[in-house]
């Protein structure tokens, strides 16, 4: 389910650039900047309600040697519009999992429209500050010296 959001469209100009990469990557690709956690960003190879595809992107450390998502999400692209729409959020630290879409026990889509608008925004703050901390989709580009 691919529903418009405040920020949708910034979003999608921010991370389709590394979208690209991931793509001409295999479909994941684990992008660093000094100083700061690796950001991974992978197709996941399914798609929304609505057919369009879905990544996931997150920063992650080791705890005790457990992967700690700070913080995953998953998001649909939709090319057609240039939107991105925000799915599901995880934090591992805190125990937060969150899902703005689930089919209900009836069959209904059904979702959280004060979570999304939530999302959206944390989305953009986070599409801003990977650009900002140095993160670069031509990092998937580079070839590794011999």
């Amino acid at each position: 389910m691919n529903k418009k959001t405040r920020s949708g469209s910034a979003n999608y100009k921010r991370l389709k650039p590394f979208l690209l990469a991931v793509d001409a990557n295999g479909g994941h690709f684990k992008f660093t900047s000094g100083g700061y956690m690796p950001l991974s960003i992978e197709n996941l190879e399914y798609t929304d309600y609505d057919g369009h595809p879905v990544y996931g992107m997150m920063h992650y450390y080791i705890q005790n040697g457990d992967l700690m998502r700070d913080p995953d999400m998953t998001f649909s692209v939709n090319d057609e519009a240039g939107t991105v729409c925000p799915l599901t959020y995880q934090l591992d630290s805190m125990g937060v999992y969150q899902e703005v879409f689930r089919r209900g026990d009836d069959g209904r889509i059904l979702y959280a429209p004060r979570m999304l608008t939530d999302l959206d925004a944390f989305l953009m703050t986070w599409s801003k500050n990977i650009i900002e901390q140095g993160f670069k989709p031509e990092q998937a580009f580079q070839i590794a010296p011999v």
